[in-house]
């Protein structure tokens, strides 16, 4: 550890990357209370000021969640979704309840989709045929089907459905984000599809930037920061060659934000300066193989996607997008459909469905306000259409009454 970090002393930029990396790694959605307690017995009498959704707690471990004080500034107001969808979300909030408001015109679809064992298999394309029938849904659409959990083997299931392969077989789970393909490309295309999903290039930036960082080490370079984190990866960049960090940036951004397709051309011009910078920074150029080459059929079908459905039918062509609901915290789709898996022996999409249309009071119990407090964060990924699954024998004609009324389709694909 450097001096000046036992003594209790550092500059302004190792200070201020480490306090952003714990921005990033804790916010205060996945606070527990016992971290906010300890902020404030650190800092008696001081202002501190916490900004985030305690109904999202869903990183937050098994302590107290972190809870905002009755003073708080309420920001209930959604820009992302519409008034059905904010309605359904309202009522699951769990840790502090809340009224959330939506935005006009966001409704294009709100559906229900029944199934038992024989069925279940429909679930999925059933949910691409009612997109494609607004006609609003399209190739390039952010499409997704999310779950609680990822594929379970035969004998560790208690319940069904159990997990995201109980749906789609062909589910697998996934290598971490940017270790898809073992090459640059791969996380290039990987974080092209980031960036056109958030808006932001910014995560593609971090994963690209942590390949690249491993690339390095691979080939010997050892970073000076202690930290040995990406900003001492920028900074020897920087200090090897000047102007070479915001090169670098320009060059990829420009990447990741254009359509175009990437030929062995195209993948020459941009790998051909990461080689370079490689060079001095190791002082020997590395050969555009292994983790550098081009790999043709990648760049030609849009990367290394894992857990893809792909759904074709009357011309329409639809791609979605398997995960757990973990994994897609913070993302914002077009569509998303919320599968029904069980947790703790209780059906979190059948639990959220009574509780969202039959009013009463709110249910008890930790096992219940995990499941539903998971259902919350599915629920509110999307833009324009909101969809859920759940078996037939967990809704009853007194509930599925109260969906109709509240503005909801139901598909009953156990029926024909």
């Amino acid at each position: 550890m450097p001096p000046r970090i036992e003594t209790g002393f550092s500059s302004f930029r190792p200070a201020n990357f480490r306090s952003s990396s714990w921005r990033r790694r804790f916010p205060a959605a996945d606070t527990p209370a016992e971290h906010e307690e300890l902020v404030r017995a650190i800092f008696p009498g001081s202002s501190v000021q916490w900004i985030g959704d305690c109904n999202q707690n869903i990183y937050g471990g098994s302590g107290k969640p972190w809870t905002p004080g009755e003073d708080c500034l309420d920001l209930g107001g959604s820009k992302r979704f519409g008034h059905k969808t904010a309605a359904f979300a309202s009522r699951l909030t769990m840790v502090r309840p809340q009224v959330i408001s939506g935005e006009e015109g966001r409704d294009a679809l709100h559906s229900i989709f029944f199934f038992d064992r024989d069925t279940v298999g429909n679930v999925i394309p059933a949910y691409c045929a009612a997109l494609a029938a607004t006609d609003q849904f399209h190739g390039d659409a952010e499409i997704w089907a999310v779950a609680a959990r990822h594929k379970i083997p035969e004998e560790a299931r208690k319940a069904w459905p159990n997990s995201i392969g109980d749906y789609w077989p062909e589910y697998a789970h996934p290598k971490p984000y940017g270790e898809r393909a073992g090459t640059l490309l791969g996380v290039l295309l990987e974080a092209r599809h980031r960036t056109a999903a958030t808006g932001s290039p910014q995560e593609a930036l971090s994963a690209f930037g942590s390949a690249l960082f491993r690339f390095l080490q691979a080939l010997g370079w050892k970073p000076h920061d202690a930290a040995r984190s990406q900003s001492a990866l920028w900074q020897a960049l920087e200090a090897a060659s000047p102007g070479s960090r915001l090169r670098m940036r320009t060059l990829l951004k420009s990447t990741l934000t254009t359509g175009l397709p990437i030929d062995a051309d195209g993948w020459r011009r941009f790998a051909g300066p990461v080689a370079d910078l490689a060079k001095d920074l190791t002082g020997a150029r590395p050969d555009m193989g292994g983790f550098l080459a081009f790999e043709g059929h990648a760049a030609a079908h849009g990367g290394t996607d894992q857990n893809v459905h792909i759904w074709e039918e009357g011309g329409a062509r639809l791609k979605v997008r398997l995960g757990t609901i973990h994994s897609v915290k913070g993302q914002t789709h077009d569509a998303t459909l919320v599968l029904e898996t069980n947790e703790g022996q209780k059906m979190d999409v059948a639990g959220a469905v009574t509780t969202a249309f039959l009013g009463g009071e709110r249910p008890k119990g930790k096992q219940v306000t995990k499941a539903l407090m998971n259902i919350f964060v599915g629920a509110t990924r999307p833009r324009r259409a909101l969809c859920l699954a759940t078996r037939r024998e967990a809704v009853d004609a007194d509930l599925e009454k109260a969906i109709l009324a509240a503005g909801w389709s139901v598909h009953d694909l156990t029926v024909g």
